[in-house]
């Protein structure tokens, strides 16, 4: 330990404290404000092997060409952020594929709304709460063999209608 006095301001007034106290209560601040300080700096791209990273710059960002739009408190044209090299994914192939999918579950509901409500519940049992032919059977109060052929009459049917889409 040193001989060196450390205070902490509590309520305005300097309170002598102990060394560990002292750094387990600035540390965090410390801390803080050095994420603070860093988290200003702009990001840079850098190019390595076609790949590009971002690196934070060590200048002072007030003097660097390349603020980040935070910095200023202003907003930055989509066009400008392509230009200094940040990549966007094209998501609209996903969101046909979505529209798709979404339809296609449209479909299978409203056909399983055609089925008697003991084949929706038979539907329901299997294919989304995992249930097997056997534990079904026993929920429904039917036996095994006419569970198994009463699955097979169903999905006929549901092939049936889902053609009609």
């Amino acid at each position: 330990m040193s001989n060196k006095t450390f205070y902490l301001r509590i309520k305005g007034q300097k309170v002598e404290v102990g060394e560990e106290v002292y750094r387990a209560y600035v540390r965090p601040v410390r801390n803080e404000q050095r994420k603070k300080k860093y988290d200003k700096r702009c990001l840079i791209p850098k190019t390595n092997n076609n790949k590009t990273i971002y690196v934070r710059c060590k200048g002072n960002c007030k003097e660097c060409e390349k603020k980040r739009a935070t910095f200023n408190r202003r907003i930055v044209p989509l066009d400008r952020m392509i230009e200094r090299g940040m990549d966007f994914k094209d998501y609209s192939s996903h969101i046909e594929e979505d529209l798709i999918e979404s339809e296609r579950a449209e479909q299978v509901r409203n056909s399983l709304l055609r089925l008697r409500e003991k084949d929706r519940q038979l539907i329901r049992l299997i294919y989304f709460e995992g249930k097997t032919q056997s534990e079904a059977a026993k929920i429904l109060g039917w036996d095994s063999p006419y569970t198994s052929r009463r699955l097979s009459t169903v999905l006929e049917k549901l092939k049936k209608i889902l053609k009609i889409f």
